[in-house]
């Protein structure tokens, strides 16, 4: 990125995986087992940055992958449990790249889809 760069495409990439889960109102997990989606490759569209003195900050993100069809039976909500993302990557349209660390990115969640 040279000083004379008044900005620069970033893309944000990853492969995805999700897990759900159906809930019955007391909170409780009814019989049945989790369903799990991915690894599933995620990108952002390319998004320019300004460019500072040679160098930009910012921000992007990827989203969780969806349930897809996946659905809970009547009188049960759907929960997002966990998400991991691996070979997480940022690039810029000059072809540098840089890996996320750790690697990969996971977390336990419960939250109401």
């Amino acid at each position: 990125m040279g000083t004379g760069t008044t900005s620069i495409a970033i893309t944000l990439s990853a492969q995805a995986s999700a897990t759900y889960q159906c809930f019955n109102k007391p909170g409780n997990t009814p019989e049945g087992k989790p369903k799990s989606f991915g690894p599933t490759g995620l990108a952002t569209p390319p998004t320019p940055f300004p460019v500072r003195h040679g160098s930009t900050t910012g921000s992007l993100s990827l989203g969780p992958l969806g349930p897809g069809d996946f659905s809970c039976p009547s009188g049960q909500v759907l929960f997002l449990q966990a998400v991991t993302y691996s070979n997480t990557i940022v690039s810029d349209a000059s072809g540098n790249s840089a890996d996320a660390t750790p690697d990969p990115i996971s977390a336990t969640l419960h939250i109401s889809v």
